[in-house]
């Protein structure tokens, strides 16, 4: 900020002409000259976003972008490009099997970008280091967004086109001019009406995984937005200004407070955990109100590990096949006082620490085990919802994943204190290894946010028979 500012306050404005940009409503193919179109139109927004910078790249033209791929970071220190023991010294599988995965994926779909690419316009000559630094350029600097069916300036194009057309209808009297402008007006009635309700249609009826929700989706790479850093708690946001096409930043909510003369301005990257900052943007959050745990790869895993080795899990896991809960993805939990504070206090669910169904068959497994309850289609429904946060399932419930993060706490090869004891040796001696700072800001931020769950399940566990059936000491 150069001067103190209250108020809503506009940071920057740039034209949207001035960036890269790709949307899934659009499946035309802008460089065929690069790549194939079947290429272009089965490839993720991430990889046609990176497809465009490196056209641009190497188009050979002198174009208004130019500058700005000249600005861009040449080299990244994402895990990508970490070592074995680095990616050892964050103590948490998830992110070391992301980035395997992540790797894998680079290297088909180079690839595939190998076949696909044609001869001239430079395509020819990206190597695969190239094309995985236009990938993570694009994965560590766009932003996405809801997006129009086109911009306004392109509507008034076809409007100003329809009405030309009504008055050349008229002038060369093919109509009388009460039917061709009531033919005018119906056609940009129903363009902008179709505008309008369309996208509100498919918000609607979105499945919100991915499925429909996607079809709105903008995806953008921006000079100059790109430059704000991020903060979970931030106060200013990007937006598409429809009328004008361009790209603003803007702090929301300054009125509540005057921004100070050198005081730098966050914009949120969205509700991003720590594995998601640390993999594709190369930084950590310490206080990420969005961070996650992942204790295991499917519920089935997480049963076999939370149960003492001479418990029967077999009639559990059993159920859970059947109600087909073992496998739907990783049990993750989070900071349960963010979706407290939402409702406005009250005690804890499992629904605010776990996973929609993580939670779902946690419950399912407690009411077996606990009640001698066999849960079936027909009653899974009623463990869907969230119990009394006093109820003995939700209570048994709670206890029992206390006793899964204890474990996973305890299981990490270094304690809390430990590691923030080496982190600060390693800041004073100004140690020069990122990966090394990196790798130990995270699993501080692991740890703390495992030792914050527990505390806060403690109180709620407290007196309910917490570890009974789990072999708690």
């Amino acid at each position: 900020i150069l001067t103190d500012s209250s108020g809503d306050v506009v940071l920057a404005q740039v034209p949207a002409q001035l960036s890269f940009q790709t949307s899934t409503l659009s499946n035309a193919n802008p460089l065929r000259a690069f790549v194939s179109n079947d290429f272009y139109r089965a490839a993720p927004w991430f990889l046609r976003l990176a497809l465009q910078v490196l056209y641009e790249k190497h188009s050979g033209f002198e174009t208004d972008l130019k500058p700005y791929l000249d600005a861009l970071p040449r080299s990244f220190d994402t895990p990508l490009h970490w070592n074995d023991a680095q990616m050892r010294a964050l103590q948490y599988a998830p992110l070391q099997d992301d980035v395997r995965v992540q790797r894998a994926s680079y290297e088909r779909l180079f690839q595939q970008f190998v076949k696909a690419r044609k001869a001239g316009a430079g395509a020819d000559s990206v190597a695969y280091e190239e094309f995985v630094w236009a990938l993570e350029v694009v994965r560590s600097r766009a932003f996405s967004g809801e997006s129009e069916l086109a911009p306004f300036k392109q509507r008034m194009q076809l409007v100003a086109a329809v009405i030309s057309a009504a008055l050349g209808v008229v002038s060369l009297g093919i109509v009388q001019p009460s039917d061709a402008f009531n033919g005018a007006g119906a056609a940009i009635s129903s363009l902008l009406a179709f505008d309008l309700i369309y996208p509100r249609v498919l918000r609607a009826t979105s499945t919100n995984d991915g499925g429909r929700d996607a079809a709105l989706k903008r995806y953008v790479l921006c000079p100059v937005v790109d430059l704000f850093n991020h903060d979970c708690n931030a106060d200013s946001d990007v937006s598409y200004e429809y009328f004008f096409d361009r790209f603003a930043v803007r702090v929301r909510r300054a009125r509540e407070r005057v921004l100070r003369k050198g005081e730098q301005v966050y914009i949120s990257y969205g509700n991003q955990s720590n594995d998601q900052l640390l993999q594709y943007f190369g930084f950590v959050e310490s206080a990420n109100k969005f961070d996650t745990f992942v204790l295991a790869d499917s519920f089935a895993e997480f049963l076999q590990r939370l149960l003492p080795p001479a418990a029967n899990v077999q009639p559990a896991l059993d159920m859970l096949q059947a109600l087909n809960l073992d496998s739907r993805g990783r049990v993750v939990v989070r900071n349960p006082l963010l979706a407290t504070a939402k409702r406005g206090g009250g005690g804890v669910v499992i629904d605010d620490v776990l996973d929609k169904s993580s939670a779902v068959a946690l419950r399912a497994v407690v009411a077996l085990i606990e009640e001698s309850v066999q849960v079936s289609v027909g009653n899974l429904r009623l463990l869907s919802v969230a119990g009394a946060a006093d109820s003995k399932r939700e209570k048994t419930a709670l206890a029992w994943l206390a006793h899964a993060c204890n474990a996973a706490l305890d299981a990490m090869p270094t304690t809390l204190a430990k590691d923030n004891a080496t982190l600060k040796a390693a800041l004073d001696l100004q140690s020069t290894d990122r990966a090394q700072t990196l790798a130990l800001q995270f699993r501080i931020a692991k740890k703390t946010l495992l030792s914050t769950i527990i505390g806060s399940l403690s109180t709620t566990t407290t007196g309910a028979g917490a570890g009974a059936g789990v072999g708690v000491d």
